[in-house]
């Protein structure tokens, strides 16, 4: 009687040890798996911002710039084409104008109406005033 009792207590100790092995293969297996989903969706926000661009033709038109200029025709302000051509070779130029740090070479007399949308092109982020000087140079 008593082999049996030690047999029978040997394989409950053998049967709980080998649960609680499997159990904890398998929280390993899930906390790897956490790690795997946690690079995946790192991988999935990284891709989501470079799929993300600014269209400078759609900010130049929403910000209200068509209002003067237009693509070949001189109106309130120079046509696209007139500022394609002046700022040619020289993106930083018109980047420093629309930064309100250098003074117009399109349509010198007709600065002091641009003054104001100034303003608007400075508050706009670095990336928002290059889209737009992009458009407006290609």
């Amino acid at each position: 009687m008593k082999k049996k009792t030690f047999l029978a207590i040997t394989a409950s100790v053998v049967f709980a040890a080998t649960i609680i092995s499997c159990g904890s293969d398998s929280a390993k297996e899930t906390e790897s798996h956490a790690v795997v989903v946690s690079e995946e969706v790192a991988v999935e926000e990284v891709e989501a911002v470079v799929i993300e661009s600014i269209d400078g033709a759609d900010l130049f038109a929403s910000s209200g710039c068509v209002a003067c200029h237009q693509v070949d025709v001189k109106t309130v302000g120079p046509a696209i084409t007139g500022i394609k051509e002046a700022y040619s070779g020289n993106a930083d130029g018109l980047t420093s104008f629309l930064k309100g740090e250098a003074d117009a070479i399109v349509d010198v007399a007709m600065a002091a109406v641009m003054a104001p949308q100034i303003e608007t092109t400075k508050a706009m982020s670095v990336d928002e005033r290059a889209a737009i000087v992009e458009y407006l140079l290609n």
